[in-house]
């Protein structure tokens, strides 16, 4: 794990948000024909394809965020299954002992050109932030070859991660 991914995951639980780390490693992210994998502390690592992701339950949102070289306003509609429910079935290894475990946890999102961004547990899970961040695999209603994130309650566009190759959990 680069020595940068643990400094940005404290930081963005000791402060209830997420970081995006944006470092350009030289590891590969390389994903099969558009299959996303969820590794990490999970009780059983995943390789889902669009057309896997595609019989989770989707979910649609339009959102508006600056994004782009130079920055400029955009507006999109974004479809597919809740990150949350795509790492459900992944299993976290939560502790049950500890008392909100997850809180701790974090989420790196991997995508295209070794883009990262960062999520902590705590914004996705129902009880606390309850954020809807989907993996999309629909942008304006056009199928996407590779998943990206969607993040409807960010401003910036920094965590719309295209082309999703992996999806790491993190956990103590």
């Amino acid at each position: 794990m680069p020595r940068l991914v643990p400094f940005a995951l404290a930081a963005a639980l000791l402060t209830g948000g997420a970081v995006v780390v944006a470092e350009q490693t030289t590891a590969s992210a390389a994903s099969d024909a558009g299959a996303a994998r969820v590794t990490g502390q999970v009780k059983h690592p995943l390789k889902l394809s669009i057309a896997e992701l595609a019989t989770f339950k989707q979910h649609t949102v339009k959102v508006s965020y600056l994004g782009g070289m130079p920055e400029v306003m955009q507006h999109h509609t974004f479809s597919g299954p809740l990150l949350l429910d795509v790492l459900k079935k992944a299993g976290p290894e939560f502790r049950a002992a500890v008392k909100n475990d997850s809180l701790g946890w974090g989420v790196l999102v991997t995508g295209g050109g070794n883009y990262r961004a960062l999520i902590s547990w705590g914004e996705i899970e129902p009880k606390i932030g309850d954020k809807e961040i989907l993996l999309a695999i629909k942008q304006d209603g056009k199928p996407l070859t590779k998943p990206r994130t969607a993040v409807p309650s960010d401003k910036g566009g920094g965590r719309y991660v295209g082309d999703v190759a992996t999806i790491k959990v993190y956990g103590p």
